[in-house]
């Protein structure tokens, strides 16, 4: 397995403040590495495991349902991954449902 240079990066919250937001709204991992709510070292196996799956498929992103992390390889940055945290979704207001439309 391969580490990811953290001392290296360049990261607007670190692994410790996302775990303490994990920690903080209650979301939990349910993982091989990881049962509960991770660690700032989980999260960082978590988002390291993901870089390498793309660097072993050549996929340009993974996301991970549950992991609320998106990790992407930008073909114009090609010496670095792009990580993304969900944390949420807004309705589109223009999207009509099927109780709208009289299907169900």
């Amino acid at each position: 397995m391969t580490t990811l240079p953290w001392d290296q990066a360049e990261l607007d919250l670190s692994p410790d403040e996302l775990a303490a937001i994990f920690a903080i709204k209650g979301w939990t991992y349910g993982t091989a590495q990881c049962a509960g709510t991770p660690s700032a070292a989980d999260l960082k196996t978590y988002i390291t495991d993901m870089a390498e799956l793309l660097a072993r498929t050549g996929r340009a992103d993974v996301y991970a349902t549950g992991g609320r992390f998106k990790v992407y390889k930008d073909p114009e940055l090609p010496g670095s991954y792009e990580i993304y945290l969900y944390v949420g979704h807004v309705p589109d207001p223009h999207v009509r449902t099927d109780e709208e439309d009289g299907t169900l």
